[in-house]
């Protein structure tokens, strides 16, 4: 009869183990598939663009230079390859244009650089579904520009908007598919690449300065197709900050 319970008493545990595992294996899979959610980091108002332009300068309005109470609020939830990204801005300049950018380039912790847009040769692409990259494409250019882009917003008379896009891609740990790119012409003039090409990108991580980069366009109210044209930086978020 000993035997007997002991043998009952490990079979029982065996089975409080096993639910217990059966338990977590649910708990932590929902986890690691559940969504981003972060506070962007405001960049300094004075801060200038490579474009030459900052915030402080280009976007004052009615004495206000710094737009100090801006916030954005990012969810990403990602399933079956797709991204769906929503930001909520709140508090920013009224009544203006911003453009979202996908970091590709880097640095590694050797020192290498990595990851070049293969249509423009620069290190950031518009956060687009790969459908609207002829889009993109029609508005890069002098005198294209519009603001009716995937990747654009306005904002609201009390600053602030609502952005929800789906994009065809995961954003965390995955790359941007540019050699899905509809009806690609590498002789097309208005690719800024000195070699266009259509190839996959890896999406910079935490080794890159940013993964999605929200930017003003005060001066000229327009976005400029795969180009980021004249811009002033407002918001940065980074994979695992």
């Amino acid at each position: 009869m000993t035997r007997n319970r002991s043998t009952l008493t490990n079979g029982l545990g065996l089975i409080v183990v096993l639910a217990l595992v059966a338990i977590a294996i649910p708990v932590a899979a929902h986890r690691t598939s559940g969504p981003v959610i972060a506070d962007f980091e405001r960049r300094g108002a004075v801060e200038v663009s490579p474009s030459g332009h900052s915030v402080a300068t280009d976007c004052a309005l009615d004495g206000e230079t710094e737009w100090s109470a801006a916030t954005a609020r990012l969810v990403i939830s990602q399933a079956d390859g797709e991204s769906h990204v929503s930001i909520k801005m709140r508090d920013a300049r009224p009544t203006t244009y911003f453009t979202i950018w996908l970091r590709l380039a880097g640095t590694d912790s050797n020192g290498e650089k990595f990851g070049t847009n293969p249509l423009t040769d620069g290190g950031a692409t518009p956060l687009a579904p790969t459908r609207d990259l002829p889009t993109m494409l029609a508005a890069t250019g002098p005198g294209n520009g519009t603001d009716e882009l995937a990747n654009g917003f306005w904002t609201d008379e009390n600053g602030n908007a609502n952005y929800n896009i789906l994009v065809d891609f995961p954003i965390v740990a995955g790359a941007y598919p540019f050699e899905r790119f509809p009806g690609f012409d590498p002789s097309d003039p208005r690719l800024p690449a000195s070699n266009p090409a259509i190839y996959p990108v890896a999406i910079a991580g935490p080794q890159g300065p940013y993964t999605l980069r929200i930017v003003s366009h005060c001066t000229d109210e327009v976005g400029h197709g795969l180009q980021s044209g004249p811009r002033e930086w407002w918001f940065d978020w980074t994979v695992g900050s």
